[in-house]
Parts: structure tokens; C-alpha cells; sequence
């Protein structure tokens, strides 16, 4: 119990800090290049090089994570933030510009958005399955990012954008030490990598067998995907929806918060959930429920039923997020944990460079409404898809 207690503690410390690392370096991207001088082409360029980036690297590094205990998810992650450190106290001290900054930026980004899977199955070199609650946790992750935002939009209108990579550099400094922690614990444990010893198929696959094997998952995620392409884009454009019902800049950093908030219930109370519900039920009730927000704000008239839109946050994403991870844990082998786990970010990450690279130019060329019109039709194809797929996938005991 007082194992579990403190793997808790730790991971909960870890997803809270992760996310805080997360704020300024894609969150404030955009304030903190715009504050000195750049262009919104330069913002969509940065977040598109960095997402494209972790396409390419996270099925890499978790082929390696999986097959090869130098590349545990504790160690990829350390690797991963200590690069955002280096960059980030680069940019402090010596303020580069041109396309140096461009390029650290990019890395940063690029680095963060990698992590996302393996601060997931950071989990399970801390204790077994059903030992962390992982709803919870994740949701003292959504509670950091909102409580460090405010501050942070006070600190670059009163100092100025130098408070992006200070905040940057000052979270990946205290995610490195919690990291050294959780080596720690994961070492008393007898877990410095994750056990493979429970899998009856040897060695884990590399992602083209991974695939091959596992087709219907692959199905699966293409339509996830595209029932995720309206929660990226009504994030990342987010200023276009709120003007759209004739909102400001205030009601959409309320609009950030209130959704912000709404994450909070069902991932503390995810734990629970489960017990009463099978995760593949919960995936498929939250794609469902993703694509009656994307209606919901398809239809938005007004800032109020635009919010109460977005309120859905509390049934879609704030499901999403924990029951992919249980989903993950019941239908791969012990071997492909770390694959099945980024399979999920990567359709995130999918969603994140399509918005980047086409959202702004859909939304130029055929208008808020149409564009969210044409995110509602691709939703509702991707659920179908999606719940056909699952019906194919076999859970395991």
C-alpha cells in the first residue's frame, strides 16, 4: 500500500509537471513568437515541423522502448526533457533570433509532443496495472495546465515573451529531478524496465508486424482520427469559433478554462467508471460523445451555447484520455505496451498537422461554418468507422 501511495504521489507529480512543460512551449507558442516580432505563418510552420517530427519519432523510439531496456519510458522521457532544458536555457541566456530561435522552438515542441506517450507508460515501470489511477492522475495534469496559464498571460503582458522559455526551463528542471525519483522507485520495485515476461510471443514486434497483426487497431485509429480532427481544430482556431457567435479574446480564454475544467470529473472519478463499464465501451461512448460536440458547436449561435458546447469536453475528451490507455492495456500483448500507447498519440498528432497545415486555409477559403459543417461529417464517418473496428478487436481476459 505505501509502494502504490507513492507511485501515485510521483506519477501524478509527473503528469502535472509534464503538462505544465507542456503550457509554454505549445500552448504559448503563438504569444511568444508573436511577441517578438514573428508572423502567424512562422507559428503554423513551428507547430507543423514539430508535429511532423514526432510522427516520425515517437514509433521509433517506441519500437526501441519495447524491445531494448536502455529506451524504458523513463529513460526516453528523461532524454526528451532534457533537450527541452537545454534548449530552453539556450533561448534565456543567449535570446537567439532568426531562424535559430525558429528552430529551438521547433525541438522543444517537437520534444514535448513526443513525451506525451511515454509519460503514459511511465505508469507501468511504477507499479502494476491497476495500482495507479491513471484517471486521476492525468487529471491533476489538465488542473496544472490550467492553474499555470493565468499566470503565465500576466507574466509575458508584464515582463514580456522572455517569461515563455524561463517557465519552460524552470518545469523541465523540476520534471527531471521527479523523474530521477520515479528511477528510483521503479528500481526498489524491481521495474527499471517494463516486464515483457507475460507475453507467450517472444520479443516485441517491430511496427510493420505490429501492424500486420493488428489491422483492426489500425482501422480503428484512422477513424479516430478523423472523428479527432474537429477537437484539434477547435483548439488550435478557437479565436475564429468565439468571434464567429460574436465572442472576444476574454470569452475565449473563459471558453479555454471552462473546458479545462470540465476534464476534471470523470478523469478523477475514471477509476470507478471502469469498474462498472469495459473500456471499449468507453472508447467508443467518448468518440460518440466527440462528435456531438462538434455538432453542438457547429450549431453554436451565441458565446453561452457555444460554451455549453464545449462543456461536452466533460463526456468526450475527459473520457477519451484514460479509457485509450485501459483500451491499450487489453488488446496487445504485454511486449507492444509502449507501441499500443502511442498509437493513440499519434492519432493526435495526425489531427494536430492536418489543423496546422490545412485548418487555417479551410477556414479562410470556405468559412467557420462550413469548415465546422465538413469536421461534423468527417466525426460521424470516423465514429462509424471506429465502432465497426472495435467490434473486430479481441480484448483480452
Amino acid at each position: 500500500m505505501q509502494s502504490n501511495y507513492r507511485a501515485n504521489l510521483l506519477y501524478a507529480a509527473v503528469q502535472a509537471l509534464y503538462w505544465i512543460c507542456y503550457c509554454p512551449i505549445v500552448g504559448f507558442i503563438s504569444s511568444y513568437l508573436l511577441g517578438l516580432g514573428y508572423g502567424s505563418v512562422h507559428v503554423g510552420a513551428v507547430l507543423a515541423l514539430a508535429n511532423i517530427t514526432s510522427l516520425i519519432v515517437q514509433p521509433m523510439l517506441s519500437e526501441r522502448s519495447d524491445a531494448d531496456p536502455l529506451f524504458s519510458p523513463l529513460h526516453v522521457v528523461t532524454g526528451l526533457v532534457s533537450v527541452i532544458f537545454a534548449g530552453s536555457i539556450v533561448q534565456v541566456i543567449l535570446a537567439p533570433r532568426g531562424i535559430v530561435l525558429l528552430a529551438l522552438c521547433t525541438l522543444s515542441a517537437a520534444c514535448i509532443i513526443s513525451s506525451c506517450a511515454f509519460v503514459t507508460s511511465v505508469k507501468f515501470q511504477l507499479a502494476d496495472d491497476d495500482a495507479i489511477d491513471f484517471g486521476f492522475c492525468r487529471a491533476i495534469g489538465s488542473l496544472a495546465w490550467a492553474l499555470v496559464s493565468v499566470p503565465l498571460g500576466f507574466a509575458i503582458e508584464r515582463i514580456g515573451a522572455a517569461a515563455v522559455p524561463v517557465t519552460a526551463a524552470v518545469s523541465a528542471a523540476v520534471l527531471l529531478a521527479l523523474l530521477q525519483l520515479c528511477e528510483k522507485l521503479a528500481r526498489e520495485e524491481g521495474r527499471g524496465v517494463l516486464a515483457r515476461a507475460g507475453s507467450p510471443r517472444g520479443d516485441a514486434e517491430d511496427w510493420g508486424a505490429f501492424a500486420r497483426d493488428n489491422r483492426w487497431l489500425m482501422m480503428l485509429l484512422l477513424g479516430t482520427s478523423l472523428v479527432y480532427l474537429h477537437h484539434s481544430l477547435s483548439n488550435n482556431f478557437s479565436i475564429l469559433l468565439v468571434e464567429n457567435v460574436g465572442g472576444d479574446n476574454s470569452d475565449m480564454g473563459f471558453l479555454i478554462a471552462l473546458a479545462a475544467v470540465c476534464e476534471l470529473p470523470a478523469m478523477m472519478l475514471f477509476s470507478r467508471i471502469s469498474k462498472r463499464f469495459r473500456a471499449q465501451a468507453l472508447v467508443a461512448f467518448s468518440l460518440v460523445m466527440f462528435a456531438a460536440k462538434a455538432l453542438a458547436i457547429w450549431l453554436a449561435s451565441s458565446v453561452g451555447l457555444l460554451m455549453g458546447a464545449f462543456s461536452l469536453q466533460l463526456v468526450s475528451f475527459a473520457v477519451f484520455t484514460p479509457a485509450t490507455v485501459a483500451y491499450a492495456q487489453v488488446i496487445v500483448d504485454a511486449r507492444d505496451q509502449v507501441k499500443a500507447q502511442t498509437c493513440f498519440t499519434l492519432v493526435t498528432t495526425l489531427a494536430a498537422i492536418f489543423s496546422s497545415l490545412v485548418g487555417g486555409a479551410l477556414f479562410q477559403s470556405f468559412g467557420v461554418h462550413t469548415t465546422l459543417m465538413l469536421t461534423v461529417i468527417a466525426a460521424v464517418i470516423g465514429v462509424v468507422i471506429s465502432c465497426a473496428s472495435m467490434a473486430h478487436i479481441k480484448v483480452r481476459a
